[in-house]
């Protein structure tokens, strides 16, 4: 009985792990996108090389974050491997 509820548990911890890794992956893209369209990013003309390689980390974190998700979702054999290297990204 025990293992059942723990196995259940499990579960639903990782649909939550799974659509939050979805929801922060995608939401940082959005922030992005926004920010750009409104011409909110004046380090484009300021300090274009840098901000260059922070949206390519910002997007490279999203982008692992998102895949995570849906692997995890998929119960994959590499969900746990990229769900620490996305939060290794996005903790960094």
């Amino acid at each position: 009985m025990y293992l059942v509820i723990r196995k259940v548990i499990y579960m639903k911890l990782t649909k939550i792990t799974a659509y939050f890794n979805l929801f922060i992956g995608s939401s940082m893209i959005l922030m992005w996108v926004f920010f750009i369209v409104m011409d909110m990013v004046p380090e484009f003309e300021t300090a274009p090389y840098e901000i260059a390689t922070h949206l390519v980390a910002e997007h490279l974190t999203a982008l692992v974050l998102i895949l995570s998700g849906v692997l995890l979702l998929k119960e994959h054999k590499l969900s746990k491997p990229s769900y620490y290297i996305g939060y290794g990204l996005l903790t960094y």
